[in-house]
């Protein structure tokens, strides 16, 4: 027998809105999924979205000129999450990895902090920094722990990433 869903809760992770608005916003991307066959594009939701009586209506800015400048942003950010570097220490070569890490900078002044990208370098040998990546690797890795728990073949894989952030969480 197949089983119907009665209800949806929708969160937000990550997002620059709340839960509530995630609510509202994956209501409508379903209706919009809907009316095309079960497929969900981004152009679809911006034809959407165009219309001023849509929920999704307030979240795009409709400026242009602003809209330029955020998507020139979104293409700076892109580009610098997807530069890789791979060094050289002594003649050996380390893993490729990231370039440039996304971290909170301290607040200054009482001022709140912002999201800055240090190199490696600086976030491997800042304490603070060091602190922030590892803490989000570790949430990462307990987002993908959560995705796959089902499955009794990653036991010891969860079960180190368990001792593993016993250990970074307890520093």
């Amino acid at each position: 027998m197949q089983q119907i869903i009665t209800k949806k809760k929708y969160k937000s992770t990550g997002a620059l809105f709340g839960d509530e608005k995630a609510q509202v916003y994956g209501e409508e991307l379903e209706k919009i999924a809907a009316e095309n066959g079960g497929v969900l594009t981004p152009d679809s939701v911006v034809k959407a979205a165009e219309n001023e009586d849509s929920p999704l209506h307030d979240h795009f800015d409709w400026n242009d000129s602003s809209a330029a400048e955020k998507f020139r942003l979104a293409q700076a950010r892109q580009m610098i999450n997807h530069i890789e570097i791979t060094v050289t220490i002594d003649g050996d070569e380390i893993a490729e990895q990231r370039a440039f890490m996304n971290v909170m900078q301290p607040s200054k002044n009482g001022k709140s902090g912002s999201n800055v990208y240090v190199t490696v370098e600086k976030a491997m040998t800042s304490k603070e920094y060091r602190k922030q990546i590892l803490a989000t690797a570790m949430r990462e890795a307990k987002y993908w722990e959560e995705k796959y728990k089902e499955y009794n073949e990653l036991s010891e894989v969860f079960s180190a990433i368990d001792i593993t952030a016993e250990d970074i969480l307890d520093e």
